[in-house]
């Protein structure tokens, strides 16, 4: 891996960012549920030895709680491994120091060559670099059993205007803090990409378990954004209003991404709103691949 790989791998999101992502989590979205229904706990009853499981790029750790919860619904023995790249976001994730892997993704494969039955992944992939992401669900298939399964749940850039929603995303990392010219820039990938992705990292099938979306306010990204207030909230009408030209521009932006605005109750509140797409995907292991 290059320098600036991984840099991006182990930054995927700076200081910031971090803070926000601990608030950002609703286990009653329908993204949650269906994530919940794509860890197939349903079928696995019959287990006699603890499923190992990894929430890569975990964060503070809200898929793993996800994931223990759903195990105890279905009286599934689990494992449950974290793994993330800053060491205070594996001391949310979980107190139990053996359970932590830290470092990025990349090295998971490293110490944990075909050790996991099942790798789940949410909105981590979105935020590193083509030739990273690539190397990062590679380390991900290495790490898996044979037949093995990985779960992603991500955004998805609609192929109509797969140019606009990539502006929208890497001027809110810009604007959170990252730096393009170290940490590489970004490219979120169409539902047809995620699946070649994944493929080439050398899985034997992907399934689309579910795709659809989530309501995104553009206000809710002003703690992003630093300390400033006034700053922060001048960023936030920056994006809101590149979005608005993108909508006048482009009639299928407008209808595919929803966009809605309002007038806002107070100063603080965003005037837009929009649908962002994303999918939740199952790669699965050959049986025969170690």
């Amino acid at each position: 891996m290059n320098l600036a790989s991984a840099y991006a791998v182990n930054n995927h999101q700076d200081a910031v960012r971090f803070r926000s992502s601990v608030h950002s989590y609703n286990p009653k979205s329908r993204m949650s549920r269906e994530l919940r229904r794509a860890l197939g706990f349903e079928s696995c009853h019959h287990l006699q030895e603890p499923l190992r499981i990894l929430d890569a790029m975990c964060g503070p750790g809200k898929v793993g709680q996800l994931i223990t919860s759903e195990a105890l619904l279905h009286e599934v023995p689990t494992n449950l491994f974290f793994n993330d790249a800053r060491a205070a976001a594996l001391e949310l994730a979980t107190p139990d120091s053996e359970k932590r892997i830290p470092g990025n993704v990349c090295s998971v494969r490293d110490l944990y060559a075909g050790f996991f039955d099942l790798s789940v992944v949410r909105f981590g992939l979105k935020d590193i670099p083509d030739l990273a992401k690539l190397q990062a669900v590679e380390s991900l298939h290495a790490s898996l059993v044979p037949g093995g399964r990985l779960v992603v749940a991500d955004l998805y850039a609609p192929a109509s205007i797969r140019s606009d929603v990539n502006t929208i995303h890497r001027t809110k990392q810009r604007f959170s803090g990252r730096n393009e010219s170290i940490e590489g820039e970004l490219f979120i990938p169409t539902r047809g990409q995620w699946t070649q992705l994944l493929l080439r990292a050398g899985f034997a099938r992907v399934s689309t378990e579910y795709f659809g979306r989530t309501v995104v306010k553009i206000s809710d990204w002003i703690d992003q954004f630093g300390t400033d207030p006034v700053v922060a909230l001048s960023k936030v009408r920056l994006i809101e209003q590149m979005i608005i030209a993108m909508s006048a521009l482009d009639k299928k932006f407008n209808s595919v991404m929803r966009i809605k605005t309002s007038e806002p109750l107070n100063p603080d509140d965003g005037i837009l709103s929009f649908e962002s797409p994303i999918v939740i995907l199952v790669a699965h292991k050959s049986p025969g691949v170690i």
